[in-house]
């Protein structure tokens, strides 16, 4: 999950905060140009001209964040499922058996009330534990750990993943000789692995195939072939996509040797709480295979990185970022949010300062959309015909529905 602070813009129930669609870059002489529904429109050509020049790059790097969860909805009201930090804060009051404002003054947390945020709460309450150990405090910390993960696993509750299988069809389903997208990811959701199974992506995560499923990140180097019986080639599967999940999963399990496994059902999921010591956290295993593995592909040549409602509030995830900026020539990158522009504008922290200044300086390596997750898939051309097994698919989802 993402720690970065959800912006105070309003929108309609179920959907991630409203946004004014609207794209930036060189071709733009770094100016804001609306986009519109039409096709023919010029700048529409602008932005899917520069979404088309980064798919068919050698390398195709993903990043998300909390902004391509919210448009899950609940099945029954369509009211949005993934928690903001705005929603912990909320379950934070609740959790406390008193008045939060005096449990601030305990720990020395002394901003306002309206820019109050749950990282800094609990990366606070861990700072006072560690001089102080109280019984009900640390029963409080244990309680949001808890609410997290309940508040987390809302796939449970969705029927709908059509934007993120959408997506999956558009950008996984790349050209068989070039390398597997790679898709990374702060959540500890499941809605990628939710989409895949639906889609009939297959996922290579870092886990076998035999039970029960261990991580070791030698499986990362592993592919997926169709192999023949008339024919003696094996030859690549289309629908094949890498999965990063670099806070961890709701469904990693720690074992009492140390082993990582899969478990839908854990207790105590193996993942990085919100709080400022997710930078030493995340070079511990298995999060130092997946940062590792993020530094590696932002260095090589000819990568396109395609930033998804992903904050930079994180600085051990912004900083490999900007450095493929800095020194990368071939590097290319657009960033897609809701609110990009308000935070570019207003200086929202020092990775938008700075990718500010590439964008002041007409990069034409840098791309800048104002749009929410689901806005932006509409736009992602499709480049590679579907397979023939997913006409299958899609002919008997429609014989379903038929009365």
């Amino acid at each position: 999950m993402s720690a970065t602070q959800t912006p105070s813009t309003t929108s309609a129930p179920g959907t991630s905060p409203a946004a004014s669609l609207e794209f930036r870059s060189a071709k733009t002489r770094s100016e804001w140009k609306a986009i519109g529904n039409g096709a023919d429109d010029d700048d529409v050509k602008h932005l899917r001209s520069f979404i088309s020049g980064m798919m068919t790059d050698e390398n195709l790097v993903v990043m998300t964040g909390l902004g391509t969860s919210l448009c899950v909805t609940d099945e029954f009201f369509g009211e949005r499922l993934a928690p903001t930090m705005g929603d912990l804060w909320q379950e934070a009051e609740k959790a406390w058996k008193g008045d939060i404002n005096k449990l601030c003054e305990q720990i020395h947390y002394d901003a306002p009330a309206d820019k109050r945020d749950f990282e800094e709460l609990m990366s606070r309450c861990n700072l006072a534990l560690q001089f102080w150990d109280d019984a009900t405090l640390r029963t409080f910390v244990q309680d949001l750990e808890e609410r997290v993960v309940k508040r987390c696993r809302f796939t449970e509750q969705a029927e709908d993943f059509r934007h993120h299988e959408d997506f999956l069809r558009r950008v996984a389903r790349r050209a068989t000789r070039r390398p597997r997208m790679k898709l990374f990811t702060t959540n500890y959701d499941l809605c990628f692995e939710e989409a895949a199974a639906r889609s009939r992506f297959v996922t290579v995560d870092g886990f076998s195939h035999a039970m029960p499923q261990e991580f070791d990140g030698t499986y990362f180097g592993y592919d997926i072939v169709r192999r023949d019986a008339s024919e003696g080639t094996p030859d690549y599967i289309e629908n094949v996509f890498h999965l990063y999940k670099l806070h961890g999963s709701l469904d990693w399990e720690r074992k009492d040797d140390g082993r990582v496994v899969k478990n839908p059902t854990v207790a105590n999921p193996v993942i990085i709480y919100p709080r400022d010591t997710k930078f030493a956290a995340s070079y511990e295993q298995p999060y130092l295979e997946m940062m590792s593995r993020f530094q590696t592909a932002l260095r090589q040549p000819k990568t396109a990185l395609l930033v998804m409602g992903f904050g930079f509030a994180d600085k051990h995830l912004a900083e490999p970022i900007l450095s493929a900026l800095r020194s990368n020539i071939s590097f290319k990158m657009l960033v897609v949010d809701p609110s990009l522009r308000q935070r570019l504008e207003g200086g929202y922290n020092s990775a938008y300062k700075q990718i500010e200044r590439f964008a002041s300086a007409n990069d034409p390596r840098l791309g800048l959309l104002n749009a929410r997750f689901e806005e932006f898939v509409t736009h992602i051309p499709d480049l590679v015909a579907s397979t023939e097994d997913e006409r299958l698919q899609k002919l008997r989802a429609t014989a379903l529905t038929q009365p």
